[in-house]
């Protein structure tokens, strides 16, 4: 009988130990899942997060690219005619290598980009170029913004900036030669350039008479010998260069006496600028 209780209570003790085994495994099962569940949720939301952040990093690169060439376009456009820069908000199209503005904007890939133009004065616009684009449902946008001046009438020509002294001029060997003439600048600009000159007289009666050469400074020759009609452009053979602010004499030589007639001496730069100056001796 003892016996018999011993082992019922053994087995009792057996199928409960199995039971709580059998408890054990399932928690555990069941932790094991959650935990994995957890794992692989953060490394789903961790490979979202990279692949969002890399995208809006593509994104937001190539519309600062777009942005950037919409400042350059602006430039170019500026470079062909400061009067192309009118104000109010322009899209870009290009034909060749030439930009211009077209509409009120342009798209590129899903990009809109917008060029704003703002006058502030008569010589100076800003240019804003902005580009939108949309990214999971929101509308990112970057701008930069470049104030362009009218440097054409800034800068000016060279013979803005150069002045022609006549009031010493005399005439020498037998009226022939004409010296005391000189060019001044202001060094407002680099260098100033001679590249050419115009003379013309008028009113004398000496019979023809040519222009033989020209010299720059003293005598040294910038041209000739030759024969030089009167009004014809005379291309230099050495250019006269002046350095900051300089002035530096010629001479022009004529083949006969000029004395009474008047003088036109027009120098011609190599900005293509010129200016002219009227003597009589």
């Amino acid at each position: 009988m003892i016996k018999a209780k011993v082992k019922n209570t053994i087995r009792k003790e057996n199928d409960t130990k199995r039971q709580r085994a059998r408890g054990m495994s399932v928690v555990e099962a069941v932790v094991a899942v959650s935990i994995f569940g957890v794992v692989a949720t953060i490394a789903m939301n961790a490979y979202l997060y990279a692949n969002n952040a890399s995208e809006r990093a593509a994104n937001s690169s190539k519309a600062w690219w777009l942005a950037e060439e919409g400042i350059e376009a602006s430039r170019s456009i500026r470079d062909q005619s400061f009067s192309m820069l009118t104000p109010g908000t322009h899209g870009l199209s290009q034909s060749g290598n030439k930009w211009s503005y077209n509409g009120t904007a342009d798209y590129t890939d899903g990009y809109m980009r917008t060029i704003a133009l703002t006058s502030l004065d008569a010589d100076h616009v800003q240019a804003t170029s902005s580009v939108s684009w949309n990214t999971q449902g929101a509308t990112s946008t970057v701008s930069l913004a470049e104030q362009f001046t009218n440097w054409r009438k800034s800068i000016g020509t060279e013979v803005a900036y150069t002045s022609i002294a006549t009031s010493s001029a005399t005439l020498t060997k037998g009226n022939a030669e004409l010296t005391g003439l000189s060019f001044s600048t202001t060094g407002d600009i680099a260098t100033t350039t001679i590249t050419a000159f115009r003379v013309s007289w008028s009113g004398g009666s000496g019979g023809k008479i040519t222009l033989k050469n020209i010299y720059s400074p003293n005598t040294t020759t910038v041209f000739g010998p030759g024969a030089v009609d009167s009004g014809a452009t005379t291309t230099l053979s050495k250019s006269i260069v002046l350095s900051g602010a300089a002035t530096q004499s010629f001479q022009i030589l004529f083949s006969g006496n000029i004395k009474g007639y008047t003088i036109t001496i027009a120098p011609i730069f190599d900005d293509g600028s010129s200016e002219s100056v009227s003597l009589s001796e």
